[in-house]
């Protein structure tokens, strides 16, 4: 199925708070997959979505964070750079057009490559949560 691009922005929102210092709580995941859920998206779509577009998209701030400011300022200094709560819409946004503009980079790119590993490690526990709650409604 083809996503819209709502459903697209719902799912990239939510996968953003995974970047974030304080993450989401189980009521907002919940929220989320309410949302999902009603836009009639199946978790197939989802799942793809947020492995083949969320996590790509993400790949280079996963690499700068635990490959670049960690070392050289350690877990709590980073842990400041994240947002505490949400990115804000207009900085979502951006990361969708410049994953969808540069999209070839990102597959050929062996840095992009490691970075999404990183991004898939990251991100693991809160794309399971999203997906119990999913299922669960």
């Amino acid at each position: 199925m083809n996503l819209t691009s709502h459903q697209e922005w719902i799912i990239w929102k939510c996968i953003s708070h995974a970047w974030t210092e304080y993450g989401l709580d189980n009521v907002e995941i919940k929220q989320f997959a309410i949302d999902l859920r009603s836009s009639s998206v199946t978790w197939d779509d989802i799942h793809n979505t947020i492995f083949k577009q969320c996590y790509w998209g993400y790949s280079w701030m996963g690499l700068a964070f635990f490959i670049g400011f960690i070392p050289i300022l350690g877990w709590i200094a980073t842990a400041t750079l994240l947002p505490e709560a949400e990115w804000e819409d207009a900085c979502i946004q951006k990361q969708i057009e410049n994953f969808k503009a540069w999209k070839v980079f990102y597959y050929l790119n062996p840095l992009c490559w490691l970075g999404y590993v990183l991004c898939c490690f990251i991100a693991h526990n809160f794309t399971r949560k999203l997906k119990k709650a999913y299922l669960l409604e």
